[in-house]
C-alpha cells in the first residue's frame, strides 16, 4: 500500500482493554490458572489474599492460551487448552469450533462472497489473504482427535468456507461433565482488514484462536431442542460465543508492547530475546490483542457516578500522541454517559449488548491506535474498534 494512502488513513483502534476484575482500591488474585504448555499452575497476579470477587457469569468455557508472534513472516504460533463444561442435559457427541480466520483465505470465502471484500463502508485493498491451520487435537489424556475434525458449511454449502468445523468424540460428554482439549495452531495474518491482520509492523488478533460455538439449551432464545449455534462467518456476522475465562501469555519481538482483553497479571518478561506478556480475564465470551513497537502509552483513573473505578489506558500512535487528551476526553464522557444505562463502558458507537461483565469491580480500559483503517468498529467484552482519518 502506498505510504500516501496510509498516512492519510488510520485505525483510532479504541480496544476497550484490560477491563479487570476488581475495585480500583481494592486487591484481587485470581486463581492461579493452568499454563497451556505444562500444565502448571501460574503465579498469582499479585501478592496478598483479599478472597475471589463474587462470578458474573456461568463459565462455559475455559482458555488458556499461549501465542507468539513472528513479526517477519506475520504469522502466530498458538498453542491452547480449551475446557468445556456441558451446560445441557443430553450427551454430547461432537464440539463445534469456529475458525474465524479461514475468512480471509480467499475472495471465495463466505464472508468475502456475502460482503464483496467490504465492511462498513471499507474494502479490502490488498489481496495478502490470511487461515488458521490445525496442527493437532488431543484430549487432556493424549487422545488423537486430529484425524476426527471436519469442516462444515450449514449455511450455504460453499465448500470454500472453512470457518466452522466439527470434532468427533470417540466419547460423548455427559451433562454436567467437562472436557480438555489440547490445540496447537497456526495463523496466517491477511493485510489488515475486517477488524484482523497487520499493516507494518502493527497487528491487530481480533478473532485470532479456535474458538469453540456457543451451546444453547432448550428455551434459549426460543429453541425447542438444545444443541451447538452453528454458523459460518457471514459478511454480517458478530462473534455470539458462552461466556468463560481466558489466561492468555502472548510473546512479541522485543520492542513491542501489546494491549488486551483483561488485565496483566505482572510485569512483561524477556525469554529468548521475545518479550512475555501475560493476561487474565473472565466473565467474558472473547479475547482480543494488539501489538506495536510505536505505542506511546499513556495512563489515568477515572470514577463518576456510574463507573465505580477505572484506569484508562492509551496506546497510541507516535504521530497522535499529542492527541491523548481528546482521547481521554471522550472515553471519559463515553464512560460516563453509557454505564449508567447498560453498566458497559463504550467509546463512540461501540456499545457490548451482553449481560454486565464485572463491572462492579476494578477495571481498565485501553485505547490503541495503528496506521490503517481496520474496517468497522470491533465491539468486544472489554474491546473495541473505530477507524478515522489521520488528520
Amino acid at each position: 500500500m502506498p505510504d500516501s494512502a496510509r498516512q492519510r488513513w488510520i485505525s483510532a483502534a479504541l480496544l476497550l482493554m484490560l477491563f479487570t476484575v476488581s475495585l480500583l482500591l481494592s486487591e484481587y488474585v485470581p486463581a492461579a490458572p493452568a499454563d497451556a504448555e505444562t500444565g502448571e499452575a501460574n503465579p498469582p497476579a499479585a501478592p496478598g489474599d483479599a478472597g475471589q470477587p463474587k462470578q458474573q457469569s456461568r463459565h462455559i468455557t475455559e482458555y488458556h492460551i499461549r501465542v507468539a508472534l513472528d513479526a517477519e513472516n506475520k504469522t502466530l504460533q498458538g498453542k491452547e487448552v480449551v475446557t468445556w463444561t456441558h451446560p445441557g442435559n443430553k450427551p454430547v457427541r461432537d464440539l463445534v469450533f469456529h475458525l474465524y480466520p479461514n475468512a480471509f483465505a480467499s475472495m471465495n470465502t463466505t464472508f468475502n462472497k456475502e460482503s464483496g471484500g467490504k465492511l462498513r463502508g471499507d474494502k479490502i485493498r490488498d489481496q495478502r489473504f490470511g487461515r488458521m491451520d490445525i496442527r493437532s487435537i488431543a484430549t487432556s489424556d493424549g487422545q488423537d482427535l486430529t484425524g476426527r475434525l471436519q469442516y462444515i458449511q450449514p449455511d450455504d454449502g460453499n465448500a470454500q468456507d472453512r470457518t466452522l468445523a466439527v470434532l468427533r468424540l470417540y466419547e460423548p460428554v455427559e451433562p454436567g461433565q467437562k472436557i480438555s482439549l489440547q490445540i496447537e495452531f497456526r495463523v496466517q495474518l491477511p493485510f489488515a482488514y475486517a477488524r484482523m491482520g497487520y499493516v507494518g509492523d502493527f497487528v491487530m488478533a481480533g478473532q485470532w484462536f479456535p474458538k469453540l460455538a456457543a451451546y444453547e439449551t432448550a428455551g434459549m432464545r426460543g429453541r425447542t431442542e438444545e444443541g451447538w449455534n452453528m454458523h459460518q462467518y457471514h459478511g454480517n456476522s458478530e462473534f455470539y460465543a458462552d461466556f468463560g475465562m481466558y489466561n492468555v501469555q502472548i510473546a512479541v519481538p522485543e520492542p513491542y508492547t501489546v494491549a488486551a482483553t483483561g488485565f496483566p497479571t505482572g510485569p512483561a518478561s524477556i525469554r529468548n530475546g521475545m518479550k512475555v506478556y501475560r493476561f487474565y480475564a473472565d466473565d467474558v465470551h472473547d479475547f482480543a490483542w494488539a501489538a506495536s513497537p510505536h505505542f506511546v502509552v499513556a495512563e489515568e483513573p477515572f470514577s463518576s457516578k456510574h463507573v465505580p473505578g477505572v484506569k484508562i489506558r492509551l496506546y497510541l500512535d507516535p504521530a497522535h500522541a499529542h492527541l491523548k487528551d481528546r482521547y481521554l476526553y471522550v472515553a471519559k464522557k463515553s464512560a460516563g454517559a453509557v454505564f449508567g444505562m447498560v453498566r458497559q463502558l463504550s467509546v463512540f458507537h461501540a456499545v457490548d449488548r451482553r449481560p454486565p461483565t464485572g463491572w462492579q469491580r476494578r477495571g481498565r480500559h485501553g485505547i490503541s491506535e495503528s496506521d490503517y483503517r481496520l474496517g468497522g468498529g470491533r465491539r468486544q467484552p472489554r474491546s473495541g474498534t473505530r477507524a478515522g482519518r489521520r488528520a
